[in-house]
């Protein structure tokens, strides 16, 4: 493909890649929010130019999504951390007033084999959402059963491509110092995790079955890795344990760590001053809506995520877009690729041809 050919064919994607999403934000299937808004710094990147627009604010939700519209961007942020003049350049004159707790789950950070075969895949896979899924459900038991937050101080979204984004907004966790937050870090990570620190001075296991919290998430794990009927019974009626049943616990403190482990990225948890995606708008290098979930969304798995992340304005009609390679998945984003043959041309929903361009797989077809 000649440099005049493959200029002309950018031009149309951007051109129709603008057409779709301000025909979204025009109509969007929820609007796109931004919680106290007038205390946060926004941030875009045009659909045109590979450059960040920071240091925006807004009085009101109603001018910002007028702002949407008549911009139309690639990407839109708001920061995790509230300001007295978010509009200012100089970061200390925004003067900071406290941040979100805010965790990522992203599958890149997950090394199942059905992450790492989509990663060589260049494209998402069902399988490979549906595990970091079920890591932001394990964060969610950690945050409501171990750190006693309630479901009404935290949300969650579909982050529009691999992962989940959970916004904590409680009051209380606001001023947490960097400090703080690392140290719930390392406890969501499980860092220098011991067993023998749940063992009493007579010998007792503080973990067992049917125990609520950390106790009996570490049983869990213990009980998934270590086949010991006697253990079992002693955890289970506060019996003494055997001292060679501690060393052999003991042993296995690596194995029981790492499937307690949650996987978030330290990075964003830690960043006090960080831009995060903007609820119910697009993500630029999918097409797809940074949807707000309830439990039961997530509960119903990734097909039924994949399905309220689609915007109703990409899912009618057909585009014909051509494979570049053969795409050794299945299905992207629900939608079968079985049969398909690379460098023939297929009518996919435009969701999908979004996803695919985008993504540098296929190439649309005038």
């Amino acid at each position: 493909m000649g440099r005049d050919s493959r200029n002309r064919g950018e031009n149309l994607v951007l051109s129709l890649v603008r057409v779709y999403f301000r025909n979204y934000y025009r109509n969007p299937d929820d609007p796109p929010f931004v919680p106290s808004i007038e205390k946060r710094e926004i941030a875009y990147q045009p659909l045109d130019r590979d450059v960040m627009i920071r240091h925006l604010s807004f009085r009101d939700l109603d001018s910002f999504r007028k702002f949407l519209v008549k911009t139309v961007p690639l990407h839109v942020y708001y920061s995790t951390a509230y300001y007295a003049y978010p509009d200012n350049p100089n970061m200390d004159k925004k003067l900071w007033e406290g941040a979100d707790l805010v965790f990522d789950i992203d599958a890149d950070h997950l090394d199942s084999p059905s992450c790492r075969e989509a990663s060589e895949n260049r494209v998402l896979t069902i399988e490979c959402l549906e595990d970091a899924l079920q890591e932001t459900l394990k964060l969610l038991d950690v945050l409501e059963h171990e750190l006693g937050l309630s479901r009404q101080e935290y949300y969650v979204t579909f982050s529009g491509h691999r992962g989940f984004h959970v916004h904590v907004e409680a009051p209380h966790v606001r001023e947490l110092s960097q400090e703080e937050r690392r140290e719930i870090l390392d406890y969501l990570l499980a860092r220098a995790f011991r067993v023998e620190r749940f063992v009493d001075e007579k010998m007792r296991l503080l973990i067992g079955p049917g125990l609520e919290g950390v106790g009996g998430r570490i049983w869990n794990v213990v009980g998934s890795i270590v086949d010991d009927e006697d253990l079992r019974m002693r955890a289970a009626q506060c019996r003494r344990i055997l001292k060679r049943q501690l060393k052999r616990l003991e042993s296995l403190n690596d194995r029981i760590a790492e499937k307690l482990r949650v996987r978030v990225d330290e990075v964003v948890t830690l960043d006090v001053k960080r831009l995060i995606r903007v609820p119910n708008s697009l993500h630029g290098k999918t097409g797809m809506r940074v949807v707000l979930l309830s439990r039961q969304d997530l509960e119903k798995g990734a097909y039924h995520i994949l399905n309220k992340a689609v915007p109703r304005v990409l899912a009618r009609g057909r585009l014909k877009v051509l494979l570049r390679a053969h795409v050794k998945v299945s299905n992207v984003l629900g939608f079968s690729l079985d049969g398909v043959e690379s460098l023939k041309p297929v009518d996919v929903p435009p969701y999908v041809a979004i996803y695919l361009i985008r993504q540098g797989v296929a190439d649309l077809v005038e």
